[in-house]
């Protein structure tokens, strides 16, 4: 993208904004409860799913299965306000356990 003066800009689209915590399941009842959505994209890491099996991953990936099963993406998205976010990480940090 050009800018008005020739200068060429960049722009960050953020599309997940994803936490950890070790009681996924309760953090994203409590958040559902909340009317707060909330999501897991990758519940299977990449390497145990069949797409994946042909680039040479053999075997157990230990810190990415455990990763998997404690992530969480928060709603992010342009329009969200301040004080919304505020309530999304307030209730995330109520129920959240590290």
């Amino acid at each position: 993208m050009n800018g008005s003066c020739g200068e060429k800009r960049r722009f960050t689209v953020y599309n997940l904004y994803v936490v950890e915590c070790s009681n996924r399941d309760e953090v994203q009842s409590a958040l559902s409860s909340s009317r707060i959505d909330s999501g897991v994209h990758y519940p299977v890491p990449l390497h145990r799913q069949q797409s994946f099996s042909g680039y040479g991953v053999d075997g157990s990936l230990p810190v990415t299965e455990q990763i998997a099963d404690r992530i969480l993406s928060l709603p992010l998205y342009a329009e969200l306000f301040e004080n919304e976010q505020d309530r999304i990480v307030g209730e995330f940090l109520r129920v959240a356990r590290p």
